[in-house]
């Protein structure tokens, strides 16, 4: 009955549900004068709730809970003994340990389904957590049932079961900080069978050293191994490590030594938002971000891909998820920001006020706002072009920010989400923008002047567009125009993170690929000489 009002309290998820009927078989057994079994208990577990529901198995918590509770019963006990025996841990540190490294090694492969990477910090931050999980789980408890009689002693119990709670979130802070807490691996498919070969090989080693020789405290001793076994063994150990380290080591390695060290431009992979890196190659510590995209860590392992620790100018175009998402990532490490005018359209926290909480200047985008690098004469300059003065604006993308930078002697027109509307009044006489290179506004969507593209005088088009986006993003007809304009047109979704050179006046392209999550970043670096947005006079900043 207990355990049917917890199921209830918590809510029926998948991993709760299979929980609930595991420990019900086990404790119907024990009830029934028999010693439970967990792993056939599991067994049962999962087929009755997919007897109920075959749609279940599509669900990833359900699946993560089955293989990782699936990893504990099978291999938590000798990797506690291997644990204690080669390393002498007491057995209060070695069963968490073993349990929490045995529970991320079953998801790995499933959790490639979701997500790039291995984490190996996710080790540590659930060994932290685990004393604090019953703790706050049984506070909350007893506050839930005393609140409705007592605020006094309910308020109390809440507040004590704050504390596990905010240890937990430490846990999982500390979890993600070290260096190497997060190696990569491919995601999807791929990566998952690749990952699930390894295991098998390492499977394969570890039965032919089981079967081979006298067992010492549940391993294999490892004189009593015959040494043609042993060379078989070594050999299937050295392809699984071999395959291990050269995906989660030397790939990071080839890709970020194979960046080019010139870079003036960077379109990163983000997805389906944008993310555009200019800096001075003669001043490289001078980076400029104009937005952020939505997925926090693509836009970390974009800016270790590319060496940046620190953003002197941070560019949010307008307030929609898809370039201001990722905002929390980079305030700590921005000096200055450039934010658009409000709309109409957003009933929330203003933008700027938001980056002025962090700590951070934020100044209001305007028409005729110049600025660049100290000294004035450095290769890196900007100059705001839009959006046109209005008394209200309708939608956040009638705000964007429309920035024409020249880095390295060329020109780059970024034209945040703008569309035809906010396009045509750059086409006026006397207004009409050129560039050597140009952020196609909106991902490639279709809302775009007619003409516009033809009279820039571009010479490469970057378009930051997720794959298999479901808007149909970039639109074919456009990316038609622009290739017949005498565009080089670049995508992320199909050549990944895109760095572009500028060598004596000639642009030239290097791009990640599939690779472009490679590189993991660490650290945030040290404060450097940001570019200024002190007044020079008024209506202009530099």
């Amino acid at each position: 009955m207990a355990l049917g009002g917890f199921v209830v309290l918590v809510g029926p998820d998948a991993s709760v549900q299979r929980a609930a009927v595991m420990a019900g078989v086990l404790l119907a057994s024990r009830f029934g004068g028999k010693r439970g079994q967990a792993l056939p208990a599991l067994g049962l577990a999962t087929l009755v709730l997919l007897l109920a529901d075959p749609w279940q198995s599509t669900q990833p918590g359900f699946a993560l809970s089955v293989v990782a509770t699936a990893g504990i019963l099978v291999w938590a006990t000798p990797v506690e003994a291997w644990l204690r025996v080669r390393t002498r841990l007491p057995r209060a540190v070695a069963l968490p340990l073993a349990v929490a490294a045995v529970a991320q090694f079953s998801c790995a492969p499933l959790l490639l389904l979701l997500q790039t990477g291995l984490s190996t910090g996710g080790v540590l931050a659930n060994l932290l957590a685990a004393p604090a999980a019953p703790l706050g789980t049984a506070a909350g408890m007893i506050a839930l049932l005393l609140l409705p009689a007592s605020a006094t002693l309910g308020g109390g119990a809440l507040w004590l079961a704050v504390w596990p709670a905010r240890w937990i979130e430490a846990a999982g802070v500390v979890g993600v900080s070290p260096p190497g807490a997060r190696l990569y691996w491919p995601a999807g498919w791929g990566g998952a069978l690749a990952l699930t070969a390894v295991y098998v090989l390492g499977a394969v080693a570890l039965t032919l050293g089981r079967s081979g020789g006298a067992r010492h405290r549940g391993w294999p001793k490892q004189a009593s191994v015959p040494p043609g076994r042993r060379l078989a063994i070594r050999a299937v150990a050295g392809v699984a490590a071999g395959v291990t380290v050269g995906v989660s080591i030397a790939v990071p390695a080839t890709v970020r030594f194979g960046v080019p060290g010139d870079w003036a431009v960077a379109a990163c992979d983000v997805g389906q938002g944008d993310a555009v890196l200019v800096r001075d190659p003669e001043r490289p510590e001078q980076v400029m971000l104009v937005d952020t995209g939505d997925d926090e860590a693509a836009l970390e392992t974009c800016l270790a891909l590319f060496g940046v620790t620190r953003v002197a100018l941070l560019v949010l175009s307008h307030d929609h998820r898809d370039h201001v998402g990722a905002l929390g990532a980079v305030l700590s490490i921005s000096e200055a920001a450039l934010v658009p005018p409000e709309s109409a359209e957003n009933t929330g926290m203003p933008l700027a006020e938001r980056v002025r909480r962090a700590g951070v200047t934020a100044v209001t985008g305007e028409i005729g706002m110049t600025g660049g690098s100290a000294p004035a004469a450095a290769g890196l300059g900007w100059e705001v072009l839009g959006p046109q003065p209005l008394e209200s604006y309708p939608d956040e993308n009638s705000t964007s920010l429309v920035l024409r930078v020249t880095v390295a002697g060329v020109s780059l027109l970024l034209l945040g989400d703008t569309g035809g509307p906010e396009q045509v009044p750059l086409m006026r006489e006397g207004g009409r923008p050129t560039a050597d290179v140009v952020k196609v506004a909106h991902h490639g969507s279709k809302n775009q002047a007619a003409g516009f593209y033809d009279v820039l005088g571009s010479r490469v088009a970057l378009i930051s567009v997720g794959a298999e986006n479901r808007y149909g993003h970039p639109n074919p007809q456009l990316v038609d125009t622009i290739t017949a304009a005498g565009n080089v047109v670049l995508r992320t979704d199909e050549l990944g993170s895109v760095a572009i050179t500028v060598r004596q006046g000639e642009l030239g392209y290097w791009n990640a690929g599939r690779r472009s999550s490679a590189v993991l970043r660490s650290g945030t670096g040290t404060r450097k000489n940001s570019m200024s947005l002190c007044p020079a006079k008024p209506g202009k900043y530099r």
